[in-house]
């Protein structure tokens, strides 16, 4: 009769090892493309939210984004991107400017949103009256320049979308190669989602904040960033 062996201790604990090993090299990354990933998704749903809200407004009161006339945050009967929001979307809490809550401070973690701030929410220092930031049922955030949200002069209303509104990590989403062998700098906090980086899928990097644009009637993307990940992905 030929005798059965099993594995010795020695073998069950380096094959546990190797599996562990292997386990601490490749969990990481898949967890961090599942969450860029989310991201991605709620940044496109938020874009589309937002389409709706100004179609819904421009069938009722025939008033789009370049037709705001108002910087009024505190009224839902002017023509104010605060009066929009809330009657055409699910809100839950709005930050005025000068807001000093942990809430602001939290968005304000990447140097960008700059809430209570004078300001463009897009980060470009544009004077203005503050930034302010809209919150949304869904967890998501929308921060603009209460100054610039009246719009005469046509060029649309520069913006923030956070897809998770106040949780971390409050980054701009941005196109970086500063990292080893011309890779993404990922610790490093953008200024601008913008510049000479070509955005592909090798120099993008996904965070929760995303650049956009509100004109016409139409919210899109504002950036290079921004303007990747929704339209190639």
């Amino acid at each position: 009769m030929m005798n059965k062996r099993g594995f010795t201790l020695a073998e069950v604990l380096i094959t546990l090892g190797i599996i562990g090993v292997i386990a601490a090299m490749t969990v990481p990354t898949l967890m961090n493309n599942s969450t860029e990933m989310e991201f991605r998704s709620a940044f496109k749903k938020g874009l589309a939210s937002l389409n709706q809200a100004v179609t819904m407004n421009i069938a009722i009161d025939n008033v789009d984004f370049d037709s705001l006339t108002s910087t009024d945050t505190e009224h839902t009967d002017y023509d104010s991107l605060y009066s929009m929001l809330v009657n055409r979307m699910s809100t839950s809490k709005f930050l005025p400017a000068a807001d000093g809550s942990k809430d602001a401070a939290l968005l304000n973690i990447g140097n960008i949103a700059k809430v209570g701030t004078a300001t463009a929410a897009d980060g470009s220092g544009a004077a203005g009256g503050g930034n302010v930031a809209m919150f949304f049922t869904d967890g998501s955030c929308l921060i603009w320049n209460q100054t610039d949200a009246a719009a005469t002069d046509r060029d649309g209303i520069k913006a923030l979308w956070d897809v998770n509104g106040s949780k971390k990590p409050n980054r701009l989403s941005w196109c970086d190669t500063s990292g080893p062998n011309g890779k993404p700098n990922k610790t490093a906090k953008a200024t601008e989602d913008n510049g000479d980086t070509e955005c592909n899928d090798n120099t993008v990097v996904v965070r929760d904040q995303y650049s956009i644009l509100l004109k016409g009637n139409r919210a899109i993307p504002n950036g290079k960033a921004a303007h990747f990940l929704f339209y190639m992905k």
